[in-house]
């Protein structure tokens, strides 16, 4: 439950814009590149009218560290409800890590790894497609702290940031339309806002939601516990943690269980141990991963969630 009084409420949103706001250390100087048709709206802010077709680049370049975590956070709109991005990492494992830019400021945090053969560089994106015009501010890249890695790593699971939309989430595969809604709080015992995710039915895939990329560290043991009730029948549905990367190779690691929302809130939890075989599981390289929510049946259901908490876990 939103356990947190109103006033840690308050300081949890003050914290994460702040972390947006505020300055790059100075031990750690990002240069920031628009290039064209990118602009530079202001200080760390900046502008793109995109006509559907190309890669333009936001490059970002730094001094990287090997072996070394950083977060990306920034604020972004587009005019369209709905905008494809990419975070691209280029280094001996190219990756892309989709977000969905929506109409509305929005926060977003991201997360990069850069492994043994560190990373070259990082560029903001838009993914071909509809024209658009996209707006960023705040952009910030961060080397993470071990104290914030082992905190809780999912921002604003608790919905009570100010984002109109549920930023820091996606489709699952073959999930259409985006089938989560930030919404009024009616029943919970804290807070204003819930995460609502109706399940459309579809008979061949399993409709889910699945978050924003996530620090995974292979050795480490991570809990997932969130608060959800289903606003009509009783809804089961799987919460899954998995390191599935973009250019998939080897075995597919992850940890399902199932639940049962009713009509009452109720706390649920998974714990996981993320494996240090990267032989059998080439993904674990990366050291990030998703949660999802599935349905399991076919079935229509409507299910609210909050206060989802994701963080790591002390060695037994």
């Amino acid at each position: 439950m939103k356990r947190f009084s109103i006033l840690r409420t308050i300081v949890a949103v003050l914290a994460f814009h702040a972390g947006l706001g505020a300055a790059e250390p100075a031990a750690f100087a990002a240069q920031i590149n628009p290039q064209p048709p990118w602009t530079r709206s202001g200080d760390r802010a900046f502008a793109l009218r995109y006509n559907g077709s190309g890669w333009p680049t936001l490059q970002i370049t730094a001094p990287w560290e090997r072996n070394t975590f950083y977060r990306v956070d920034f604020e972004a709109k587009a005019d369209v409800a709905e905008k494809f991005m990419s975070l691209k990492v280029k280094s001996s494992r190219e990756r892309n890590y989709k977000w969905r830019c929506s109409d509305g400021w929005s926060a977003y945090r991201m997360y990069v790894y850069a492994g043994g053969d560190g990373i070259q560089s990082l560029s903001l994106l838009p993914e071909p497609g509809p024209p658009a015009a996209i707006e960023l501010r705040n952009l910030a890249v961060t080397p993470m702290t071990e104290q914030e890695l082992q905190g809780n790593l999912l921002p604003d699971g608790d919905f009570e940031s100010g984002s109109p939309t549920a930023s820091q989430w996606l489709a699952a595969y073959k999930t259409e339309p985006f089938p989560a809604d930030i919404v009024r709080n009616t029943d919970y015992l804290a807070g204003e806002k819930n995460l609502q995710i109706a399940f459309a039915g579809q008979e061949k895939i399993r409709p889910g939601l699945e978050s924003l990329f996530l620090p995974m560290r292979p050795g480490k043991r991570y809990r997932l516990s969130f608060w959800a009730r289903s606003t009509g029948d009783d809804a089961t549905v799987s919460a899954i943690i998995d390191t599935f990367a973009l250019n998939h190779t080897g075995s597919h690691f992850y940890q399902q269980k199932r639940f049962i929302a009713d009509r009452q809130w109720r706390e649920f939890s998974v714990d996981v141990a993320i494996p240090t075989d990267t032989v059998k599981y080439p993904d674990l390289l990366e050291e990030t991963g998703r949660i999802r929510f599935h349905a399991v049946n076919a079935d229509p259901q409507t299910v609210l969630f909050d206060d989802i908490r994701f963080a790591e876990q002390p060695t037994p």
